[in-house]
C-alpha cells in the first residue's frame, strides 16, 4: 500500500504510519451542513414544484399516503370537500368485509386518527 493524497494549496497530511498517508482538506469555504438538514425551512427552499414530485414519488403504491394527500388537497378546497372525502371513506369502510389482523391495526388506528383530525379541522377565514 503506498501513500495516497491529492497536494492541493493549504492541505494537511497526517501519516498514521510509513505505508499510508491520509490527507486532510482544508478550504476557505467549508460546506454548511445545516443546509442539508431535513427540516422544514430547507424543504421550503426546494419550491413548490420540486416539492410536489418529491410527494409524487414517495406516494406510489402507498394508498395510506395518497388517502393523506388527496385530503389535504380537499382541505385546501374547503370544508365541502373534506365531508365529501370523508363521506367517501367511511363508505368504502362500511363496504369492506376484510379482517383486520393484528400486524394492520396500527395502520388502520392511524387511518382512523387521520380522518378524526380532517373532521376536527378549523375552516380557514
Amino acid at each position: 500500500v503506498g501513500q495516497f493524497f491529492v497536494a492541493q494549496k493549504g492541505q494537511n497530511r497526517v501519516s498514521l504510519d510509513t505505508s499510508t498517508t491520509i490527507c486532510i482538506y482544508q478550504s476557505a469555504q467549508q460546506i454548511d451542513m445545516t443546509k442539508k438538514t431535513l427540516n422544514k425551512k430547507n424543504l421550503e427552499r426546494l419550491g413548490g414544484e420540486k416539492l410536489a414530485d418529491l410527494v409524487m414519488e414517495l406516494v406510489q403504491g402507498n394508498a395510506a399516503l395518497q388517502r393523506r394527500a388527496r385530503m389535504e388537497l380537499s382541505a385546501a378546497n374547503g370544508p365541502q370537500d373534506v365531508a365529501v372525502d370523508i363521506r367517501k371513506r367511511f363508505a368504502s369502510l362500511r363496504r369492506s368485509t376484510s379482517f383486520i389482523d393484528w400486524r394492520k391495526q396500527r395502520e388502520f388506528a392511524k387511518d382512523l386518527n387521520g380522518l378524526l383530525d380532517m373532521m376536527r379541522m378549523k375552516p380557514l377565514n
